[in-house]
């Protein structure tokens, strides 16, 4: 009896093996077999002219992606083992299947067969109208009523001034000194309403002010708050940390190949400058393979770019086994998440 049950163990024992055995080749798969990219390009003297290839395989080219931009369109296509997914982009010109041509065809053909029907019947109405005469009657009669709404404003006009009878001296003098006496009445209703918006203007202006100096006082409030949190050794120390890191993945990241020649030129010069300006930046990572010259009198872009290299998922889990491990970098991540401005 204890021989069979220790028979089971072992057999048990031999089963987890295996599945530890297959989960440390998979871990070590995921972790030390390189993804290999490569990056061509190619350009003539315009945008229109540029061509670019990008291809990245995996596990010996188990897993492949390639995409390609050609003509003003993408094409990708994603292979994994035996299944296979593309798509042949929108550059390309594809051929229309016949029943498609025959379709197209019969839709034209209703098309003028509508037209020609609608131009038959708009020349059998043109027809009637002459032969009838109502287009003439139509106009006269709008003649007619235009002419009467233009009479009535004159009669009217001529009634006005039969009705207006001469006003004596003394009444037009009374009514001058009553308008004079009701001007300054208007005047300083006027007055009074002028000062009424000045006053609204400054009040505006000055709650646009306070309103301001409250923005800038919780600004101020906020800046010390953050030169505070920036400031504490714990965080400076986590910073650092982070950015050592950091530029060690990026040396780790760095392409095997890299020829880089290029051509490029702006309308503005100025643009051309800033440009420059922002790539003289990447030159240390970039090394003696990159040749880019700017042309400040013409707009161009020519030249040709190869990249290939390997990233490693290891060296990204290594980065980020020491910042787990790091006190500092733990501590500003629960800081960071708590903070409140």
């Amino acid at each position: 009896m204890l021989h069979i049950l220790l028979f089971i163990l072992k057999i048990i024992g031999i089963i987890l093996a295996v599945i530890m055995g297959i989960l440390v080749l998979m871990i070590c798969v995921l972790l030390f077999v390189p993804v290999r990219y490569e990056i061509k390009a190619g350009c003539g003297r315009n945008l229109d002219s540029l061509k670019m290839r990008i291809r990245i395989t995996w596990l010996l080219h188990l897993i492949r992606a390639d995409v390609v931009y050609k003509r003003k369109g993408f094409c990708w296509r994603v292979r994994a083992a035996w299944l296979k997914r593309e798509n042949k982009g929108r550059g390309k010109e594809q051929e229309t299947p016949p029943h498609d041509k025959m379709y197209r065809e019969t839709q034209k053909a209703e098309i003028e067969k509508e037209r020609k029907t609608d131009i038959e019947n708009e020349i059998k109405e043109d027809k009637k109208i002459e032969e009838t005469g109502e287009e003439y009657d139509e106009v006269s009669k709008e003649c007619e009523e235009s002419r009467e709404e233009l009479k009535i404003p004159v009669k009217k006009q001529q009634k006005e001034t039969e009705g207006v009878e001469e006003i004596p001296e003394e009444e037009s003098e009374a009514s001058k000194v009553s308008e004079v006496s009701e001007e300054p009445e208007d005047h300083a209703e006027k007055r009074s309403g002028f000062y009424e918006k000045i006053q609204k203007i400054f009040q505006k202006i000055k709650g646009i002010f306070k309103s301001f100096c409250d923005r800038i006082k919780a600004l101020l409030e906020k800046k010390e708050k953050l030169t505070i949190f920036i400031q504490d050794e714990v965080h400076t120390a986590a910073f650092h940390k982070v950015k050592k890191e950091a530029f060690r993945l990026l040396r780790r990241l760095n392409p095997k190949k890299l020829e880089v020649r290029l051509v490029y030129g702006f309308e503005d010069p100025c643009l051309t400058g800033q440009v420059l300006a922002g790539i003289s930046v990447l030159y240390p990572f970039m090394g003696d393979h990159v040749d880019i010259t700017p042309d400040f009198e013409e707009r161009i872009l020519k030249g040709k770019c190869y990249i290939a290299g390997k990233l490693y998922a290891w060296h990204f889990a290594e980065v980020c086994w020491n910042l787990i491990w790091c006190g500092n970098v733990r501590k500003t991540y629960r800081h960071i998440k708590n903070f409140q401005i």
